[in-house]
């Protein structure tokens, strides 16, 4: 992903468009979110993921996270400097039902993830083997971070 054509994505506003706009997004429904995602994918399929990415983890970050620690991940992701990921293949876990179709990764219906809090972190258990756009290099088209999974 070219992160020029991210950044400048970001400040038309095309990322979050459903999120309210107190943490940076418009506001918007998600059915035009959906609307100007579709216009998107027509010229770019890629560009169609980093949208839904964005706004995924953007509603949990805005539903489940605490506003000071998320709001720097949220603003990030919306300008289109910090690329998103989401952490849900797991690949001992047996799937219950497709997802559909098109969708032959992760589900989180099955998944055996744990995390336990341990002082300065959280381990997870067990070991996540992939997920899309690993957080290891940003400056490579890489996630700036991932939000993952688990019980």
């Amino acid at each position: 992903m070219d992160r020029a054509t991210l950044r400048k994505m970001g400040g038309l506003g095309l990322f979050g468009i459903e999120l309210p706009e107190s943490v940076g997004g418009l506001g918007q429904t998600c059915l035009t979110a959906g609307l100007v995602m579709e216009a998107l994918c027509g010229e770019d399929l890629n560009i169609g993921y980093i949208t839904i990415t964005a706004s995924l983890l953007g509603q949990m970050m805005c539903q489940f996270g605490g506003p000071d620690a998320m709001a720097p991940w949220i603003k990030g992701m919306l300008a289109g400097e910090l690329l998103p990921a989401i952490a849900l293949t797991e690949p001992a876990a047996v799937r219950t039902r497709p997802i559909s179709n098109f969708a032959p990764g992760g589900t989180a219906t099955p998944t055996r993830w744990t995390a336990k809090r341990l002082p300065s972190a959280w381990r997870r258990k067990p070991t996540l083997r992939s997920f899309s756009r690993a957080p290891d290099r940003p400056r490579r088209g890489r996630a700036a971070s991932a939000l993952s999974w688990c019980r």
